[in-house]
C-alpha cells in the first residue's frame, strides 16, 4: 500500500494501482497543522484495510527545515505547510508527531517512511538562513521503531530538485521506477526475485 501527501506525483502510480499495490491519495489540499494530523490518521486507517500483512509505503512530499534558531544544536525535524509562521503557531508539524501516529496506529507492519522534503535551503519569511534536514537527521537520535525505516529524498549538503520536464520531483521519478520493477534487478547478480526489497530501493 502506498499513501502519499502529494497528489500529483501518486497519481504517475495509478497504472500499478490494484496490481502490485494500493494506491491512497490525499482527501484534499493541506494548509494547517490540522488538517495534516487528520489526513495523516485518515490515510493510515484507510491503508490498513488493505493487505495488512504487506509493507506500507508513507510518501510525504512537503517542505521540511530544521530549527530556525540555535541550528548548529538543532536536533528537530519539522513539515511545513504553505502558511507556517515564524512563532510557530501554525503549520509546523515534527517529525517525531508523524512517528507517534505510526507507532500507534500500524501496529508491527512494516513501514518504510519516504520524506521528500529537502527543496528548500533559505527562508527569511521564518528565519530560515541555512536548511540542514539531512545533516540534523543523521546526527538526531532518533527513537524509530522497530518496524519503520525512513529515506530522505537527498544526501548530506544535498538539495531535492523538481524537474520542469518530469513535471514533478527527481527522487519521485526514479522511486516510482524503482517500485515498479527496476530496482529488483539490483541484487543478485541481476535475477530479478519479483520483490523490490528496501535495499534495493536504496541502491
Amino acid at each position: 500500500d502506498v499513501c502519499s501527501s502529494d497528489l500529483e506525483d501518486i497519481e504517475k502510480l495509478s497504472w500499478l494501482d490494484q496490481k502490485t499495490l494500493h494506491l491512497i491519495t490525499p482527501s484534499g489540499s493541506i494548509r494547517s497543522t490540522k488538517d495534516f494530523e487528520q489526513q495523516l490518521v485518515e490515510n493510515v486507517s484507510r491503508a490498513n484495510q488493505f493487505n495488512p500483512e504487506q509493507p506500507l509505503i508513507l510518501w510525504i512530499s512537503m517542505h521540511g527545515i530544521t530549527c530556525v534558531e540555535d541550528q548548529d544544536q538543532c536536533q528537530e525535524l519539522y513539515l511545513i505547510t504553505p502558511y507556517a509562521t515564524l512563532d510557530r503557531e501554525s503549520g509546523w508539524i515534527g517529525l517525531g508527531s508523524v512517528l507517534e501516529v505510526l507507532k500507534e496506529r500500524v501496529g508491527n507492519r512494516q513501514v518504510l517512511l519516504v520524506l521528500d522534503c529537502q527543496k528548500m535551503e533559505v527562508n527569511w519569511d521564518i528565519g530560515l538562513l541555512d536548511n540542514q534536514v539531512s545533516e540534523v537527521f543523521n546526527k538526531s537520535s532518533w527513537q524509530l521503531p522497530h518496524n519503520v525505516a525512513i529515506f530522505l529524498a537527498a544526501g548530506q549538503y544535498q538539495r531535492a530538485h523538481v524537474s520542469p520536464d518530469l513535471r514533478g520531483s527527481i527522487f519521485a521519478h526514479y522511486f516510482r521506477q524503482g517500485l515498479a520493477g527496476a530496482a529488483d534487478q539490483s541484487h543478485g547478480k541481476g535475477q530479478s526475485g519479483g520483490w523490490v526489497s528496501l535495499l534495493e530501493l536504496e541502491d
